[in-house]
């Protein structure tokens, strides 16, 4: 029997976006043979792997990094948080200052059709608010075609049944409630202060937030395999943009529960094809692009919240 021997490896890394980067490193790392532990920290970007000298070469631990898509060059850690925050900063600007207003035109008097269409053609904006959100469900490198499937499907079931519950609840407060200017700063900067977070919480660069979202959404021994995709569709759906911030106001407008549902689950209906095709058809993308999806998504919906935040504020007169 020969003899197990252990060496130590420290690798520089680049190209590392988010703290997400870490968790891919160490499962391309520890999957070969050979691999006895791996540390990757992001903010270093750097690696220690611990492997068998006899089994596996450093050039071969190199190899595994660089077709996980990830290398010596590049920028990674502080530098790309820098980078994010930097964006974050100048699209709420820019959105601020220059944007239209992000509502569809409708009238009082739309049919559900008329609203599925309006679902249909506003699901592009979807693309850059949702985009790497849906691509990252399900999302392993060597998961089936049928996996990929569930995973789209789960997530947009989420959507559609958390638009569904919020346009039945806006609909019900419009028949209860006088939808002014303070309340709406309120919803406004509430709202916003939350996608902000949420943002903030998909780049993986506030500890706290990872914490604080995994013990909101625990992984239970008894979810079904679509479970996790279902939960970030049920959250995503609860993510206000122009649009659906347009959609929930035309749902108060109706004054009626039933017909609040209705019309944001046609709504919803006419964003799922958009959506869940990138979700099957995630597989073409280049696996070294994959890892900025998140990344961008994380930065636009950052702005987007910090913009309603704004708006909110304004609206109320506090700024």
């Amino acid at each position: 029997m020969s003899a197990y021997t252990t060496e130590i490896l420290d690798m520089k890394l680049g190209g590392m976006v988010c703290p997400s980067c870490e968790d891919v490193i160490a499962a391309a790392l520890l999957a070969e043979r050979g691999v006895v532990d791996a540390e990757v920290s992001y903010y270093k970007s750097a690696a220690r792997v611990k492997y068998d000298s006899a089994i596996v070469t450093p050039e071969r631990l190199e190899q595994c990094v660089k077709n996980a898509g990830y290398g010596g060059g590049g920028l990674g850690g502080v530098a790309a948080d820098a980078i994010c925050a930097a964006a974050v900063i100048l699209l709420t600007w820019l959105l601020t200052r220059y944007a239209k207003p992000g509502a569809p035109v409708m009238s009082a008097g739309m049919s559900l059709l008329q609203v599925l269409l309006l679902g249909m053609v506003t699901s592009v904006h979807c693309l850059g608010m949702c985009g790497g959100i849906a691509m990252a469900q399900g999302g392993g490198i060597d998961v089936g075609r049928g996996a990929e499937l569930r995973a789209a499907a789960a997530y947009n079931l989420g959507r559609v049944a958390a638009y569904t519950a919020v346009g039945a609840l806006c609909g019900g407060l419009g028949a209860a409630i006088s939808y002014g200017a303070q309340t709406k700063s309120m919803v406004f900067t509430l709202a916003g202060a939350a996608v902000a977070l949420m943002g903030v919480n998909l780049s993986g660069s506030a500890p706290a937030l990872r914490r604080l979202a995994a013990q909101l959404m625990p992984r239970r021994r008894g979810l079904p395999k679509g479970g996790a995709p279902l939960i970030a569709g049920l959250a995503t759906g609860l993510m206000p943009c122009g649009s659906l911030y347009a959609m929930w106001t035309y749902a108060v407008g109706t004054g009626s529960a039933v017909r609040g549902a209705a019309v944001m689950l046609c709504f919803a209906l006419g964003t799922v094809p958009t959506l869940f095709l990138l979700g099957v058809c995630k597989g073409l993308v280049p696996p070294k692009l994959k890892k900025y999806a998140a990344r961008v998504s994380s930065v636009l919906v950052t702005a987007m919240g910090l913009k309603m935040l704004i708006a909110g504020l304004k609206l109320g007169n506090f700024i």
